[in-house]
């Protein structure tokens, strides 16, 4: 296997949560690897199409656009993929929350 798929470091500027998240969207069933306010990289074994919506579970289900970058095999018939978000303001609100919860390990207050 190639561990250099699961490498974190690189030269991205935006902060990523290592944390699994399951993925939903058209013919897909996944897990994030990582995950970013501008992206993340799934592991699948569903062909993703150029463009989707995809649901990321979070605290809530968040479905925002995405837009497959990159992919590559990974073995034992899986994939991982690049994908970039184009959420619209509300929902980058809502993913840069789940993120700061993430980093900082406090929940909001409801």
């Amino acid at each position: 296997m190639d561990t250099e798929l699961f490498s974190v470091h690189n030269r991205r500027v935006r902060q990523r949560c290592n944390h699994q998240v399951k993925v939903q969207g058209e013919n897909l069933q996944g897990l994030t690897l990582n995950l970013s306010l501008r992206g993340a990289r799934i592991v699948s074994r569903s062909p993703l199409r150029r463009r989707f919506l995809l649901r990321l579970e979070l605290d809530r289900p968040l479905i925002v656009d995405a837009e497959k970058v990159w992919e590559a095999p990974l073995g034992g018939g899986n994939r991982v993929f690049g994908v970039r978000f184009m959420p619209a303001p509300e929902q980058q609100a809502l993913l840069a929350a789940w993120l700061q919860t993430q980093a900082t390990g406090l929940r909001p207050i409801a």
